[in-house]
């Protein structure tokens, strides 16, 4: 190969990513639930309101970046294997000559 590319770190990394988004989505699900129910028990009106719009609106944005997350991967799986099939061509185009 011309240039030396680790496709295999590259994928190493796609999965390390999916992990996290895993995990965000996780965790931030189970937070703010526990939060969402804090405010409903605990406060009401206005306060409750606002605070639960906020919460909404944070559950939003964590899933966009889940879902950014999950895009990087895709991407990432995608260069390993374009990168991979070059090779592949490559070295049959040489073997070729």
């Amino acid at each position: 190969m011309a240039v030396d590319i680790n496709t295999e770190e590259i994928r190493r990394v796609a999965r390390e990513i999916q992990t996290i988004a895993n995990n965000t989505q996780k965790l931030s699900t189970v937070n703010l639930r526990n939060m969402r129910s804090c405010v409903e028990e605990e406060l009401e009106g206005e306060m409750a309101r606002a605070l639960l719009g906020v919460l909404g609106e944070l559950s939003g944005d964590i899933a966009a970046i889940s879902g950014g997350l999950d895009s990087i991967r895709t991407a990432l799986l995608k260069y390993a294997d374009r990168v991979d099939e070059a090779d592949r061509k490559a070295q049959e185009a040489i073997k070729a000559k």
